[in-house]
């Protein structure tokens, strides 16, 4: 069997074979050429690895999540390290189930345009399953040199604990805080997220659950962030866990958060201001007075998206859609 792959323009060729007595002759192959699927790399979990393509040839990669490392969230990363902007330059492609790349090639999740030279996919921490990864890195028409990194978000947040993380556009990054044997008896946690790179579209909170658009699933907190860097979020009677969403925007986001639990009139470790101060009855009563929060059991947390928008008459129209029973 012969094979010829095509490069960035059509071609017209002619073939001829002919029987040999021997194979003493050795044949050379060029080793130049790379990433033809006969090979698959290893990726260390948070490390940079750097590779290179021509037009319209595969590079292969794997990496495996443990099973105590499927509780983080999941960002994969290429960057596009040739010195023209071309954002179609490369596909990212995602196989979440597969023990080898199929000879067909029908990734799972595929990224084909990049933001800013980055190719990115996210898992959230309740899609990231302990098993084999395997990633495909292509070249369309012309040669590329890249980055490729897979790298774990902590899901997890301590009280007075600094989490970095990132997330990809329109894709989600949970954490979650816990409490500790110090905290226990301070029910109520403030989440401080700081953005430093890229954009957030929408911050989420709830309560012992993950939050999400949907209206069935009941948020605490819902806020659009409109280019803001930093936004600070409480949940209150926190019993076992609370959780916070973001939701990438335009771009790969690098942010920082860090979450403290308090009761009311305590100081704030972050900041040193006052934490629900002696002006207010309850935390409720102080989360209710500052914008974004909804009461619970209502569908009012949809007011901050839909003040936002309600001067588009269909995006309006969809949001009234999704308020209706179904």
């Amino acid at each position: 069997f012969l094979s010829l792959l095509g490069g960035s323009k059509c071609t017209h060729y002619a073939i001829r074979a002919r029987v040999i007595n021997s194979c003493e002759h050795v044949f050379s192959h060029d080793t130049s050429l790379v990433g033809m699927g006969s090979t698959v790399t290893e990726l260390a979990i948070g490390k940079h690895t750097y590779g290179s393509c021509r037009p319209n040839s595969y590079v292969d990669y794997s990496f495996t999540i443990s099973a105590e490392l499927e509780v983080n969230n999941l960002v994969l990363e290429v960057e596009d390290l040739n010195s023209n902007n071309d954002p179609s330059s490369l596909v990212l492609g995602l196989y979440t189930d597969k023990e080898s790349i199929p000879q067909v090639r029908d990734p799972d999740i595929q990224v084909d345009s990049a933001r800013n030279k980055l190719y990115t996919i996210s898992l959230d921490y309740v899609q990231l399953q302990a098993g084999k990864y395997l990633a495909s890195v292509r070249c369309t028409t012309e040669a590329v040199r890249f980055r490729i990194t897979a790298a774990l978000v902590t899901s997890k947040i301590l009280d007075r604990q600094y989490v970095p993380g990132s997330v990809a556009p329109n894709d989600w990054t949970f954490h979650y805080y816990v409490h500790s044997s110090t905290d226990s008896d301070k029910h109520n946690v403030r989440f401080h997220v700081t953005v430093y790179f890229g954009e957030v579209y929408m911050v989420l909170a709830r309560k012992d659950r993950p939050p999400g658009f949907t209206i069935r699933q009941k948020n605490e907190y819902m806020w659009r962030m409109n280019g803001a860097t930093s936004l600070s979020i409480d949940l209150c009677n926190v019993s076992e866990r609370g959780y916070l969403g973001l939701h990438g925007g335009e771009l790969v986001s690098q942010y920082a958060i860090y979450a403290e639990a308090y009761n009311p009139g305590d100081i704030s470790s972050f900041d040193g201001s006052v934490l629900a101060s002696e002006n207010h009855s309850s935390c409720e009563d102080y989360v209710l007075s500052k914008p974004g929060y909804v009461r619970s059991g209502s569908d009012s947390y949809l007011r901050p998206l839909g003040a936002k928008i309600a001067s588009c008459g269909i995006l309006w129209g969809i949001l009234l859609l999704t308020t209706s029973d179904y």
